[in-house]
């Protein structure tokens, strides 16, 4: 899985302009996402509906924008870095060996005279999302586990609506 976001980052950070995919760019980026998972991912994120909705998802960060200004100032950060030539954020941290935290990331930067906001902290957006993806897995898979193995049938029905729910 950190291959498959790795893989994603690169893509943004390489392509010439990420902003002239637009919402077609990212549906189709969002869907062949998902169809190209492996076979060791849940069968339900591998459905052609949930490709389609992951299509239909991933333009959601752009239609966020324009939500109001405490919105827009905290989170369209967390949709880009900007990367000078030599690979690293304004002069500071380098790009291959970012701080461990938006924190320290945020120190540095302030050292170079500028900060987390103006050059983005898409990184640790991703790195914040895949910390909460893998806390999602492990509660699904243990919903999984109890829809077959708890005690009651009332536990039992508890872990399936759960699990259908979290899916």
């Amino acid at each position: 899985m950190r291959a498959v976001l790795t893989l994603s980052v690169a893509g943004v950070l390489l392509t010439a302009s990420a902003q002239a995919w637009g919402p077609d760019g990212h549906r189709m980026i969002s869907t062949l996402a998902v169809q190209a998972l492996p076979d060791e991912v849940p069968a339900f994120l591998r459905t052609p509906e949930a490709a389609e909705e992951a299509g239909y998802l991933g333009p959601e960060p752009d239609r966020e924008r324009g939500g109001g200004k405490s919105f827009d100032d905290e989170h369209s950060p967390g949709h880009f870095v900007d990367v000078d030539d030599d690979l690293t954020i304004h002069g500071g941290p380098k790009l291959d060996a970012l701080p461990d935290s938006r924190e320290a990331y945020d120190y540095e930067l302030n050292k170079k005279k500028t900060n987390q906001y103006r050059m983005g902290y898409l990184p640790y957006s991703i790195e914040q999302g895949f910390e909460l993806l893998a806390k999602d897995f492990a509660y699904w898979r243990v919903d999984a586990w109890g829809e077959k193995n708890a005690k009651t049938e009332a536990e039992r029905a508890w872990y399936a609506r759960d699990r259908v729910m979290r899916e």
